[in-house]
């Protein structure tokens, strides 16, 4: 049977394959279905909560343990191509052993992997073999909370860490909130809204920190908040387009609250603004298309 951690924890495609991960605790394995086959089970896959697809290869980090809390695996490329359903016993590396703190989060840059700890960020790159790749500090100082607390916009990277959001370019960390504190929003929707997470959506960077919503305009570089009124949306997604259309984007979301305030108190006080940015109301009910209502 199956047990509490038991649930799927990443997932990424490699050509017509959905590949799928489950947590380090997880009674089943890693598995894989296609369109055109039934699933199968990827029994020397390692578990974990990171999973992508990168330069051929599948990767997979952040069991969060003290044994292995630190290592990245790698599917294997062999003589006739890449081999994304065999992983090898040593087909592995890992970031800064010795040094403390787990592996978070991983997001490709260019022809590098950035690593994140919970304590640091580190780049990896190789010539040909990841057994032959060099790992390089950016960080010992910024790390990433998790997984959905990184993500990447053109040529940067936005991470949050410890209170702060964090812009990544050229191996230089910048803070973006000097003069933002996140707190959590005393009239929102949600009275609970676990965890924080980044999204981007048409060239504003969404943080979601607990129930509220801070909303950072890349181009102006201006700071505001936004509202919901049924249910806290967690990592936005954009839906596949043709890149040749003229139609704006769709955007999705999850609702990620857990308990609700009692409907009395939901439209009180709801000036919200951050700096001379106005505050933007949008109803969860409504998959959204740009330009978002004001």
């Amino acid at each position: 049977g199956l047990n509490a951690d038991s649930k799927i924890t990443g997932m990424a495609q490699y050509q017509s394959t959905l590949y799928f991960l489950v947590g380090p605790s997880s009674s089943i394995p890693c598995f894989k279905w296609s369109k055109t086959s039934t699933s199968g089970d990827l029994t020397s896959m390692p578990k974990g909560n990171v999973l992508l697809s990168w330069k051929s290869r599948l990767w997979v980090a952040s069991t969060l343990s003290s044994t292995n809390g630190d290592r990245v695996w790698f599917s294997k490329v062999g003589a006739q191509g890449p081999e994304p359903d065999v992983w090898e016993t040593n087909d592995y590396f890992n970031v800064a052993p010795g040094e403390g703190g787990f592996i978070t989060a991983m997001i490709p840059s260019f022809n590098n992997l950035i690593v994140f700890k919970n304590d640091g960020t580190w780049r990896f790159s190789f010539p040909s073999s990841p057994k032959q790749g060099t790992i390089d500090k950016i960080s010992g100082q910024v790390g990433a909370a998790s997984k959905n607390s990184v993500i990447e916009f053109e040529n940067f990277i936005y991470v949050y860490d410890q209170g702060s959001v964090y812009e990544l370019v050229n191996s230089n960390y910048a803070k973006l909130n000097v003069f933002i504190r996140f707190d959590e929003d005393t009239q929102a929707v949600d009275g609970i809204a676990p965890g924080v997470e980044l999204s981007i959506l048409n060239r504003r960077l969404i943080i979601r920190y607990f129930n509220a919503l801070y909303v950072f305009t890349i181009d102006t570089k201006s700071w505001s908040m936004w509202r919901t009124i049924n249910g806290t949306p967690g990592r936005w997604l954009e839906l596949p387009v043709d890149s040749s259309s003229a139609n704006s984007s769709t955007y999705i979301a999850p609702t990620r609250g857990v308990t609700q305030r009692p409907s009395d108190n939901l439209l009180k006080n709801t000036s919200a603004e951050i700096s001379n940015n106005r505050t933007v109301w949008f109803d969860m009910d409504t998959v959204f298309t740009e330009p978002f209502p004001h």
